[in-house]
């Protein structure tokens, strides 16, 4: 969902001025985050019964979730939900 987010918002780039780029940047962040969690949970898929590498992998997917979290707290919390929100509710007047 958020990289077909922020692909829709790349599609309205225009619209929203200066600050898409930051907005932008925060998705592929987020993704990037994703992304290193399903790295984990694939590569555990693949490692299948080597206990030992799973919990190696495993210990990691942890602390990418950690990491997930202090990153959306940061990003998507009330105080940032409220510039997403604004944001997004008034594209750029200059806009053409």
């Amino acid at each position: 969902q958020a990289k077909r987010f922020r692909y829709t918002l790349e599609l309205f780039e225009s619209f929203y001025g200066t600050e898409m780029s930051q907005g932008v940047e925060i998705l592929k962040e987020l993704q990037d985050r994703l992304g290193a969690i399903n790295d984990c949970a694939t590569t555990i898929v693949i490692l299948g019964r080597d206990r030992r590498a799973v919990a190696a992998v495993g210990k990691l997917l942890r602390q990418r979730k950690v990491v997930l979290q202090t990153y959306a707290r940061s990003q998507f919390g009330p105080q940032k939900l409220d510039w997403w929100k604004l944001w997004l509710s008034q594209p750029a007047r200059s806009a053409a």
